[in-house]
């Protein structure tokens, strides 16, 4: 990009200033959550091609209207070739650093080429007139790029122009095709850099960056956060300049009122209108961008600048590093609104509206966003209807749906012949009217008053202005789309859930519903009974939704017809429907807003398709108890065989189909020693209790599982509380007959050791067991290579232990060195007195096993050293 420039001019745009340069040295830039390359590429990929196509056919059309009206006055009569004006090509930036012997940490800057591939071209045919009636034609094509440095506190704007002329003036007049040229290259030198002096306030300064910014939804004033980003029109509020962003402050009010008034359907005004007929798929967002108490440049994205092609003064942008951190925070808008506090604005700055973003002063009225709004790609690009200064236009037709050179441009004579049925109420009917583009004379526009024209009051766009407006949302939400709410009745409830629907074309296909098969169950009907509702539609309220409901055999069953008007959703309804049938929803809008156009009618059909059980029955998800027993309850004691009464309770917490209500009843069960077993039902949320009378003291053992009809889930052992076995213990009071110690229970092998201080490296035998008498136990083990027998002597044992307070068991453990080949292991208690119980078998211990236990336990420990 430097060889269009002269080396001394390179150096000056390349060179930072060493003031800038050492307070970057001495402060270097806080971290940031994007890297400048993200910043670079979302301009280039996202902000410029929504900017640019626009922007430049306005710049080009005004700069244009002055080297004509100028040429003119100098005697030469510049006519347009409308046919062979091309605007293309779109803006890039390339980010670059100071030259290396500045060190490492200067400041960078941004290069920019508008509009890039210099393709910005237009032809012209001049003709001179002099004393004598002659013409003569020189057809001249016009090159227009511009070069931008984006330094951290300014940008300069050089303009590159090229003229050529095709053909030559054979006459002897003193005026021949280079002086035409020159006075053409000259005038677009002048005047283009004036119209695009608001740029020259644009900065590239990465040294306040952001915080990581999470969008909120406003929820009063926007449609659901269920739909897809693909079927909704998100525009995202964003606080510029304010110190307190906070939920109390006044961008928190300002935001809601400006979301309430476009997306709320004005029966008084219609001011909204047609972005509140598609209220379902609009939804507000806001991000609070946060600055300081008196904001730096670089906190914020926007300013005031005195424009020179309305010669007003109006917010535009400022910092771009600011911009583009915003931008990447809010990847799915359609549009950003930047809401800038007023009092750091000068002049009465006037709101901007550019691509796909809206420059907006706080203290403008929420009618003002309106307006603005119809100048982004949910408008369509319209183009302002009233005049900044009195003057003909001389420029070539706008690519803005509204605005036109001619009185019969297409845009508002195709209206003409339409009957009055396609008008709203409070329209004024289609005609002609002088003024707008900022010029008083040589544009027309539609109608006398529209909101494009009357930007702070609270009047309709005009019939042209709103179509194209509603063409616009329609081509942004791209496609045909619903927002289905969907609830099953019976024969099993599931709560509410929401359904997103896209596709292309005017056949949609649902996913299929659930629900069950159609066996009857308690009496309740086999039909599946489904309450649904229409949330949102890719097209204008109001609409008109057609609900049938199709057998397996392909017939219509039944409908139901419903209708809604601009500010209301359908009512649900709820639909019958056998398995193997199918709901259907034909969805359309009697919107009068695109009488051009047909506005589609789609259906959306979703199968009925529902599987049967057992397969998904699940069993409890936590039960809820409480169990009397030993020294937890006053209890009936048989002192002769020292067995304990025990009271039982248990509370159902869950169960069957997670989101469903269904009839499934939980089957729980007891099983103990001595034969002791018993089941019994409860149904979820139910509390069920078991007074067994006196049980024998042992282990007994929790199981459940849920069924609906014949069917039912595996039993799964479940805790009684969160970590513990699904097991409880029944152990007797105290008794006066010498007994021996309980058989032991609950054996564990843990590889690594479970006891405070045992060293890593060891596998610890672990058992419990009680006595009736209270009598202090020790435990001794047996352990043995697999390929020999056990010999009831013990290998080890463990110390006298007493019971702790308030209980009879005692737990007890020995460590051992991981085996080297296969081991089994056994445990008896012996008490203070002697008495012995019974051996109970450990098991195998498998070497391999224990190893990969052993090695994960220590990676753990390992962990929680460091």
């Amino acid at each position: 990009m430097a060889t269009h420039m002269p080396l001394d001019m390179n150096l000056r745009k390349l060179l930072l200033p060493l003031a800038s340069l050492a307070l970057a040295l001495a402060h270097p830039a806080p971290a940031r959550a994007a890297t400048d390359k993200d910043l670079v590429a979302y301009l280039n990929d996202q902000f410029m091609p929504k900017l640019w196509p626009a922007m430049q056919n306005f710049l080009g059309n005004h700069t244009i209207h002055r080297v004509v009206t100028e040429t003119k006055a100098e005697g030469l009569d510049v006519h347009l070739d409308k046919t062979s004006f091309d605007f293309s090509g779109i803006p890039r930036f390339e980010l670059q650093y100071p030259l290396p012997f500045f060190g490492s940490h200067g400041a960078p800057y941004l290069v920019g080429r508008f509009p890039g591939t210099g393709e910005y071209t237009f032809r012209t045919n001049v003709t001179k007139h002099v004393d004598v009636i002659w013409d003569a034609d020189v057809d001249l094509v016009v090159s227009v790029h511009v070069l931008a440095f984006v330094h951290s506190d300014h940008t300069e704007l050089v303009p590159i122009v090229d003229v050529s002329a095709d053909g030559n003036i054979t006459t002897d007049l003193a005026v021949g095709d280079a002086e035409i040229a020159r006075t053409i290259k000259t005038r677009l030198e002048t005047q283009l850099p004036g119209l695009m002096k608001t740029f020259e306030q644009m900065r590239f300064d990465l040294s306040r960056p952001l915080p990581a910014l999470v969008p909120e939804l406003i929820s009063a004033a926007s449609g659901s956060p269920d739909l897809d980003p693909r079927s909704a029109l998100d525009v995202f509020l964003v606080s510029d300049g304010f110190a307190n962003p906070s939920a109390t402050g006044p961008f928190e009010g300002a935001s809601l009122d400006l979301a309430r008034k476009v997306s709320t359907f004005d029966p008084a005004t219609h001011v909204s209108e047609p972005l509140a007929s598609f209220a379902s798929n609009l939804r507000f967002w806001r991000l609070r961008a946060p600055a300081s108490a008196v904001p730096l440049p670089a906190e914020r994205a926007t300013t005031s600048v005195f424009d020179d092609t309305t010669n007003t003064t109006v917010v535009s942008f400022l910092n771009l590093a600011r911009l583009a951190e915003v931008g990447l925070a809010a990847r799915n808008a359609d549009v950003i609104v930047f809401l800038s506090e007023a009092s750091l604005l000068s002049g009465n700055a006037r709101a901007r509206a550019m691509g796909n973003l809206v420059l907006l002063p706080s203290s403008d009225a929420a009618t003002v966003l309106v307006h603005e709004l119809g100048h982004t790609s949910l408008g369509g690009g319209l183009a302002d209807e009233y005049a900044d200064f009195t003057d003909t236009y001389h420029g070539l037709e706008p690519t803005a749906p509204n605005v036109s050179t001619s009185v019969l441009f297409s845009k508002i004579s195709s209206w003409w012949s339409l009957p009055a049925s396609v008008y709203m109420p409070w329209d004024q009917r289609v005609t002609a009217f002088e003024g707008g583009y900022g010029f008083t004379q040589g544009i027309v526009r539609a109608n006398e008053h529209c909101k494009m024209r009357d930007s702070s009051a609270d009047v309709p766009f005009c019939p042209v202005c709103r179509e194209a407006t509603t063409r616009a949302v329609r081509r942004t939400l791209g496609g045909n789309s619903v927002l289905v709410q969907h609830e099953i009745l019976r024969p099993f409830k599931k709560g509410t859930t929401r359904m997103n629907v896209l596709g292309a074309g005017q056949a949609l296909q649902g996913q299929a519903l659930e629900g069950f098969s159609g066996t009857r169950l308690d009496g309740l009907d086999p039909d599946t009974q489904v309450r649904m509702s229409l949330a949102a539609a890719s097209l204008p309220k109001p609409w008109r939704a057609r609900w049938s409901v199709i057998s397996p055999t392909g017939s219509t069953v039944y409908t139901i017809e419903q209708t809604s008007d601009t500010g209301t959703t359908p009512a649900p309804v709820t639909l019958s429907v056998r398995f193997g049938g199918r709901i259907a929803l034909q969805v359309s809008s009697t919107s009068r807003y695109t009488p051009h156009d047909t506005l589609p009618t789609f259906t959306v059909e979703w199968p009925v398709t529902i599987p049967r059980l057992p397969a998904g029955i699940t069993p409890p998800t936590a039960l809820r108890q409480s169990v009397a027993v030993g020294g937890t309850a006053p209890i009936a004691f048989d002192p002769m065989t020292g067995n304990a009464r025990a009271l039982l309770e248990l509370s159902v917490a869950g169960g069957g189909f997670p989101g469903w209500e269904l009839p499934t009843n939980t089957e729980l069960r007891v099983t103990g020693p001595q034969g002791v077993s018993r089941s019994f039902i409860a149904r979820p949320g139910s509390r069920v209790a078991w007074n067994p009378g006196l049980l024998p003291g042992g282990v007994y053992q929790w199981s459940a599982r849920s069924g609906l009809g014949a069917e039912a889930s595996p039993w799964v052992s479940l805790p009684l509380l969160p970590g513990e076995p699904g097991h409880f213990v029944v152990a007797p009071l105290l008794s006066t007959t010498p007994t021996a110690p309980v058989a032991p229970v609950e054996l564990r092998a843990i590889p690594g050791g479970a006891a405070i201080g045992r060293r890593l490296g060891f596998v610890e035998l672990n058992a419990t067991s009680w006595d009736a008498n209270g009598d202090a136990i020790r435990l001794q083990f047996e352990v043995r290579p697999s390929r020999q027998a056990l010999t009831g002597t013990p290998t080890q044992e463990t110390a006298l232990t007493l019971p702790p307070s308030g209980t009879l068991r005692v737990n007890a453990s020995v460590s051992i060195a991981p085996p080297l080949e296969s081991t089994r292991w056994q445990v008896r208690a012996v008490d203070a007195t002697g008495r012995t119980s019974a051996w109970t078998t450990g098991g195998t211990l498998l070497p391999q096993l224990l190893r990969r236990q052993l090695r994960a336990a220590q990676r753990a420990e390992a962990a929680l050293a460091h």
